[in-house]
């Protein structure tokens, strides 16, 4: 099972798909260096990743962001998991990372798709929904809520 924001078809890299969609506010909040390394802005990340949460939770997110190589957005996908097994993909309504026409793109790849009002970082702003999904997913059956 994958989790992830990009769903690249063969031949296609994850930055050049970022950068096919309309810009979002990303772009202006990375910092680059000359290492080949971006970091985002942490006065900016907080509100891009995780803007349904509060200030405090915002700021702990914050602080687990690392520099991310960029090399690998730019390798070619050579394999394309998503014509072979069955897929979700999760539409984040409020995520201001990923643009909606490039959420839309990726969702027409999946083998289904469903609609949450998140922001991009749904693991935490949706963390109960996300265990539901995911456990869903890997037994076939919905999660009943403790009593």
């Amino acid at each position: 099972m994958g989790v992830r924001t990009c769903v690249p078809d063969r031949g296609e890299t994850a930055l050049g798909l970022l950068a096919s969609a309309p810009a979002t506010d990303l772009g202006a909040s990375m910092i680059g260096d000359p290492a080949g390394t971006t970091t985002i802005d942490p006065k900016a990340a907080g509100r891009l990743f995780h803007a349904q949460l509060g200030e405090e939770e915002r700021a702990r997110h914050t602080t687990e962001l690392v520099p991310q190589r960029m090399a690998p957005g730019h390798q070619p996908t050579t394999s394309a998991a998503w014509h072979q097994r069955p897929s979700t993909y999760v539409i984040c309504t409020e995520d201001r990372v990923m643009h909606p026409d490039l959420q839309h793109r990726f969702a027409t790849r999946a083998t289904r798709a469903i609609t949450w009002h998140s922001d991009h970082g749904v693991f935490a702003s949706h963390e109960d929904e996300t265990i539901g999904l995911l456990h869903q997913l890997a037994t076939g059956s919905r999660l009943t809520p403790a009593d």
